[in-house]
């Protein structure tokens, strides 16, 4: 069962990696209205991303902090108050 997961989940990441390799444009790096962009569904970045209210990202976060995670990059939360609502809601959750 693992290893069909497992392969579900690489043809998934393949076939999305290959639509956005098909379709990106460096002169729109970084923009969110691009045809790469509009590449992503849902399942790619619930893959790659934590995207959610606070409470499930404490949750899943919370799952990598019992994995030793010890590092977090938030180059994406452009979201007005997202930073914020981050530092004051899912840190002190994940602290405990």
């Amino acid at each position: 069962m693992r290893r069909r997961v497992r392969t579900l989940a690489c043809d998934t990441l393949r076939r999305h990696s290959v639509a956005i390799q098909d379709s990106y444009d460096m002169e729109f790096h970084g923009q969110a209205i691009t045809p790469h962009a509009r590449a992503l569904d849902d399942d790619l970045v619930e893959w790659f991303s934590v995207c959610r209210p606070a409470g499930e990202v404490t949750e899943r976060l919370g799952g990598l902090v019992d994995l030793d995670l010890d590092h977090l990059s938030m180059p994406g939360a452009t979201r007005p108050g997202s930073r914020e609502g981050f530092a004051a809601e899912v840190l002190p959750a994940l602290r405990r």
